[in-house]
């Protein structure tokens, strides 16, 4: 049996502890205000998450409806806004074979896999914010791409300017091609005519480094390994630009030889860091407590029910984007009712 909450009331109640989530959590906390966060897992970080492989194919679940309905009780300017998870259930396929069950305990899969720019906004507010004393991060010591048989299948990229010089997947006339493109996006002198020209006449990045020449090898590798694109023409020559400088201003900003980090233990590292701020500046924590009903008073948002029965007042709940927004995405359209999706 879950033991009951005894809180009364809190400025802001949030629901899920996905990053956005726990970057909210820590922001409102360091001004001052009560911060009760739930999580209904027991782990960290929503589809930011870091799970044991087993855990991951046991916890798939189908979500329940959600609806709008009118408390039986006396007050008929009382309603409940039941919440639901929109995650459908998956069908998970194991690919590797672990030979046994202690096996598979053994590997830990990150639900949402993803290196970070050393110069990048998450580390820069991760060192604003202080949550960085919370997580250990180690360098990204190599990257490989799927060629997709093109040329040879999956292969070690460069990710600086000294592999550029040490690969052997692009040829020494390819090498000077590369470099000089990176130092035409990445020179803070002014651009030459001969460049203006070119970035003038192109409609999108992936023209822009064919108009500099790239062939296709090239650009697969500034796009997938350095710009982090999937597809270039999707975005302006300048945004591409920008992408790439923010990438060389990442390097070796730390030491590491390295534009990008990892965190040690995975991605739930970086929603537990913010949490931690949050709790160091009074936020309460609580997992494995799902919030059922977001209560409303005469309109305005009163309080939230759990589904072991708690109810906590407050005047303000923030809703991870995990949760299927169906009727509840048109009642917050009315400002008064301070419900937001994260």
């Amino acid at each position: 049996m879950e033991a009951a909450l005894d809180i009364g009331d809190v400025d802001v109640v949030i629901v899920g502890t996905g990053i956005s989530e726990s970057i909210l959590a820590a922001a409102i906390a360091r001004t001052g205000r009560q911060v009760l966060h739930l999580e209904k897992g027991s782990t960290y970080g929503d589809n930011w998450t870091t799970i044991e492989l087993e855990e991951l194919i046991r916890s798939s679940e189908l979500p329940n409806d959600l609806s709008l309905e009118n408390n039986d009780s006396e007050s008929t300017n009382s309603e409940r806004i039941k919440l639901a998870n929109r995650s459908p259930k998956s069908r998970i396929e194991v690919v590797a074979n672990f030979g046994s069950a202690d096996d598979a305990n053994q590997a830990s899969v990150d639900l949402t896999p993803r290196p970070l720019l050393c110069n990048g906004a998450m580390v820069n507010l991760l060192v604003k914010s202080g949550a960085g004393n919370y997580v250990d991060f180690k360098a990204l010591n190599a990257s490989f791409l799927d060629f997709r048989d093109t040329h040879g299948g999956i292969q070690r990229i460069p990710q600086s300017r000294s592999e550029v010089f040490q690969s052997q997947l692009i040829s020494a006339p390819e090498k000077r091609l590369l470099m000089r493109f990176v130092k035409s996006c990445t020179d803070e002198d002014t651009p030459t005519d001969e460049q203006r020209e070119k970035q003038a006449s192109s409609v999108n990045f992936d023209e822009y480094m064919e108009a500099m020449l790239l062939n296709e090898r090239l650009r697969t590798i500034v796009s997938n390994a350095l710009i982090f694109v999937e597809d270039p023409k999707s975005i302006s020559v300048q945004h591409g630009r920008d992408l790439l400088q923010l990438y060389f201003s990442s390097l070796a900003r730390y030491g590491t030889g390295s534009a990008l980090l990892l965190t040690n233990y995975g991605g739930s590292e970086l929603s537990q860091a913010f949490c931690r701020v949050c709790a160091v500046n009074g936020g309460i924590y609580v997992l494995r407590r799902e919030v059922e009903e977001i209560l409303l008073e005469d309109g305005a948002v009163s309080g939230i029910l759990t589904t072991a029965g708690d109810r906590v007042n407050t005047k303000h709940v923030f809703v991870s984007s995990m949760f299927d927004p169906g009727r509840l995405g048109e009642l917050i359209n009315n400002s008064k009712r301070s419900v937001v999706f994260c």
